[in-house]
């Protein structure tokens, strides 16, 4: 398996401006934004990857609500036009990784629970400063698989509490770890 390529420098090298505090989310809210979105996981698959991220980096449900959206539909709008482009992407041997990255642990379950609406293959939680946290993303996925990258590495007592939780770690090279 493969990951993607980073989704902020392919849209940035389309020329798109990702500039705080709308990110990525910006071009989520327009047809052209959505295709360019599109476009870039389109070019990961070509590159060969088998998995491809949403685009939910700064999709937690706080920051969404500070940029003015909605509670409720205008919010989980965001996370599943994400997930529903990355999906309109995939080939058949494609898997689409639910993306969600640190933050409030109070938001992950929320983002968790809407990932897991869009019908996304597996969750990812990336660049995961603790172990702690990696858990709580963890434990708030029930129906499907959940792969771990930890952001200092990861040492063989944190591989050991996050496999026994039923999750996979991921190395540097994005392939689920097969112990």
């Amino acid at each position: 398996m493969h990951l993607d390529a980073d989704l902020a420098t392919a849209l940035q090298a389309q020329g798109h401006h990702l500039d705080p505090p709308w990110h990525v989310n910006r071009l989520l809210m327009t047809g052209a934004g959505r295709a360019a979105i599109r476009q870039a996981h389109e070019s990961s698959i070509r590159a060969g990857a088998t998995v491809i991220r949403t685009a939910t980096t700064h999709c937690a449900h706080r920051h969404l609500l500070s940029l003015g959206l909605a509670p409720g539909s205008g919010t989980a709008w965001m996370v599943h036009a994400a997930a529903g482009i990355a999906q309109a992407a995939a080939h058949p041997d494609t898997r689409v990784a639910g993306l969600v990255t640190p933050g409030d642990p109070e938001d992950h379950e929320w983002l968790v629970t809407e990932l897991c609406r869009t019908g996304v293959d597996l969750i990812l939680a990336q660049d995961m400063p603790s172990t702690d946290e990696a858990l709580t993303i963890v434990k708030a996925t029930k129906d499907r698989p959940v792969w771990v990258s930890l952001r200092h590495g990861s040492d063989e007592e944190a591989e050991r509490t996050i496999r026994a939780h039923g999750a996979h770690v991921i190395p540097a090279t994005g392939s689920p770890d097969p112990r």
